[in-house]
């Protein structure tokens, strides 16, 4: 029998060897910090929920996201 030793990235799961290689991995990954912007459309046109928003991250960048559709809506 063969002990394998594996060190796994906490936020993308990449399995790594190295222990300073994921080390790398999990530092490289930014996590949000706070919504900076969000933009609506008027009523009618995808007014229900945002057509985007910008992100800012832990290291002071903003991204941009924008939505594509639906993909759960609770029932509520």
């Amino acid at each position: 029998m063969q002990v394998v030793n594996q060190y796994r990235c906490e936020y993308c799961g990449t399995l790594y060897k190295d222990k300073e290689l994921c080390k790398q991995c999990e530092n490289q990954h930014r996590t949000p910090a706070k919504i900076a912007n969000v933009e609506h459309r008027p009523m009618g046109v995808c007014a229900e929920y945002p057509w985007s928003i910008q992100i800012e991250f832990d290291n002071g960048s903003v991204v941009s996201y924008e939505r594509k559709g639906i993909v759960y809506r609770s029932k509520r």
